[in-house]
């Protein structure tokens, strides 16, 4: 017999965490936690949405939980059936997360790769918070003397100009000339403006740049990812959408280069592997971010990773951002993620 029991706590950020939808100073998240009383063996995983991006907020998936805590839930029903719960796509991922650690044949491996036993790593870019640009350079210049070959700039909140300084700054900085430059504006480029400000940050030799106008402009977005300005990833895009007929039809309407897969937001990974799969069936690249996760939800994502088969640098955090996290198997060497196994 399986029992479930949940709980919730609340992440405070060391910083100010700015990003063009605002700054975050905490987030909060619910645990999922599964007990087999037979084996003996349990799970947990993470449910996290965040604000103004899931298609849940904390307080429904509080009022979601209390029916669940109440009602004669089945916790066998969730495996293979990723948006079992309706509209919960963080809860979804938190279940199927504590199942793979209910089923684990060795505690807290949820993928046996090469990775979890402790024989590769994996490359991760480094995030650059939205700030006062001096500090975001300040920012910038830190992740390179560490080792970061490639950076993700958080963009679309500030003045444009200054924006575009602040990359030709970093772009003359004799240890940046070659690393790899990620932009995510999260939406924040208005649709009349969003072709001009592409061809002027384009000089600064971007790799791609995330969600450059708000979704549902589906129209407006397949025009942008036509021209070969700068390559461009969805993310936002692909939130709340989660019928397979309507995953492709935004694939094949939009053609982007890059699309971005978050677990948390998208449902867990089976329907991460959707994605991912009707991405590769049109030739369009991807890889894996994470969202804010504590070391609960990071730890299961960067496994989640690295049993699949990507290349370049992932989207994964180090749980390094909040005041008091959960203790860790990940460690961060330079830009390469390890997994350390004997922890």
């Amino acid at each position: 017999m399986i029992e479930q029991s949940f709980f919730q706590k609340r992440f405070d950020f060391k910083f100010e965490a700015g990003t063009s939808r605002g700054i975050l100073k905490h987030r909060d998240a619910w645990f999922v936690k599964l007990y087999d009383t037979e084996t003996g063996s349990e799970g947990i995983g993470e449910a996290g949405p965040l604000v103004g991006l899931s298609v849940e907020n904390f307080e429904n998936l509080s009022h979601e939980i209390v029916k669940i805590q109440s009602s004669s839930f089945l916790v066998e029903e969730q495996i293979n059936n990723t948006y079992l719960i309706k509209n919960f796509p963080s809860l979804n991922f938190a279940y199927e997360v504590a199942l793979l650690g209910l089923k684990a044949k060795k505690e807290g491996i949820l993928f046996d790769t090469s990775f979890t036993r402790g024989e590769s790593e994996i490359p991760i870019n480094g995030l650059i918070w939205m700030n006062e640009i001096d500090e975001m350079y300040a920012q910038a210049i830190s992740k390179i003397e560490i080792g970061f070959a490639c950076l993700k700039f958080k963009i679309g909140a500030k003045d444009f100009d200054q924006e575009c300084n602040l990359l030709e700054r970093i772009r003359k900085h004799p240890m940046a000339k070659n690393i790899t430059i990620r932009l995510d504006a999260n939406g924040a480029f208005e649709i009349d403006e969003a072709e001009k400000k592409l061809f002027a940050l384009a000089k600064y030799n971007i790799h791609s740049i995330e969600q450059p106008i708000a979704p549902k402009n589906w129209d407006k977005m397949a025009q942008l990812c036509s021209s070969p300005i700068i390559s461009i990833a969805l993310d936002e895009e692909l939130i709340g959408v989660c019928e397979e007929k309507e995953m492709r039809n935004l694939i094949k309407h939009i053609c982007p280069q890059f699309v971005i897969i978050k677990p948390t937001l998208l449902g867990g990974f089976s329907q991460s592997i959707n994605w991912i799969k009707i991405a590769e069936a049109q030739n369009i690249g991807w890889w894996l971010t994470s969202a804010l996760e504590s070391s609960i939800g990071l730890d299961a994502i960067a496994q989640f990773t690295s049993s699949l088969q990507y290349s370049g640098f992932q989207g994964l955090g180090t749980g390094a951002i909040y005041e008091k996290n959960f203790p860790t198997k990940l460690l961060l060497q330079k830009d390469k993620l390890h997994y350390i196994a004997e922890k």
